[in-house]
């Protein structure tokens, strides 16, 4: 399994619920994001909203 890198894109494998601003829960699983910063446990990404989350590497799988 390739290695999440800085400035990458990675796909989402597993769950991931984010609570918009209107009060909708929304699941991204399956879309790629943009790895903006890389950690041990969890990679900041950019999905298009106003800020970056935090997403934990076993929810990640990286994009050749």
């Amino acid at each position: 399994m390739p290695k999440m890198k800085k400035d990458g894109y990675a796909r989402i494998s597993k769950t991931v619920l984010i609570r918009r601003k209107n009060g909708m829960i929304e699941n991204i699983s399956g879309q790629t994001v943009h790895i903006l910063d890389v950690g041990f446990k969890k990679c900041q990404c950019d999905i298009g909203l106003e800020k970056p989350i935090m997403i934990p590497n076993t929810h990640l799988e990286a994009v050749a």
